[in-house]
């Protein structure tokens, strides 16, 4: 089930799973470190996120269609034609693509097979149709830059893309069951 968290109500299960919380009223404790415990969960929360939505296993992430904000641009200069699909900034990864006129979704190939992909284009008997069509990132995630696609074969729309979103550190949208996956009995200091 997909869920949408603040940054204070996940910060609020981590100390739970941690053990932290509920504070007890029959006693005092009193830390004089000046470590600030939250802030350091914070990170850790944080870092573990954005790993999981680069890596985690797609039943774990709550992939969106954001077809709608992804532009798209027709390479005319290439030999292998296609088109070029940029999704939005806050995209970190993509998995799913269908364009119009296309029979199907097709899982999107990672950078490392771009080379063979691309090079089936130019045979006639190994480049893409509607009936069975082909995507690959030619060029990963780069800072705020999201990755790009190449998709064949080319279409004027994209009718599906789904991707892993980012929204930000104050908020975590993903399914429930990779919640634990933020969590370590581990609290590194």
């Amino acid at each position: 089930m997909r869920v949408s968290l603040t940054k204070a109500e996940m910060l609020e299960r981590r100390r739970m799973a941690s053990g932290l919380e509920p504070l007890r009223d029959d006693c005092t404790v009193e830390l004089t470190a000046g470590i600030d415990l939250d802030g350091v969960l914070e990170a850790q929360l944080r870092r573990r996120y954005l790993d999981l939505l680069d890596n985690g296993e797609r039943r774990k992430i709550s992939a969106e269609d954001v077809s709608d904000m992804t532009a798209l641009s027709t390479v005319t200069d290439s030999s292998i034609g296609g088109v070029l699909l940029t999704p939005p900034d806050n995209c970190r990864r993509t998995l799913d693509v269908q364009l119009e006129g296309w029979v199907r979704p097709v899982e999107i190939l990672p950078v490392q097979e771009a080379e063979g992909v691309m090079s089936r284009q130019l045979n006639p008997f190994t480049a893409a149709t509607a009936d069975c069509p082909a995507a690959v990132v030619i060029a990963e995630r780069r800072g705020a830059r999201p990755p790009e696609i190449m998709a064949w074969p080319a279409a004027l729309n994209v009718s599906l893309l789904t991707a892993t979103v980012d929204y930000g550190p104050e908020r975590y949208v993903l399914d429930e069951c990779g919640i634990e996956d933020l969590f370590s009995d581990n609290i590194v200091i």
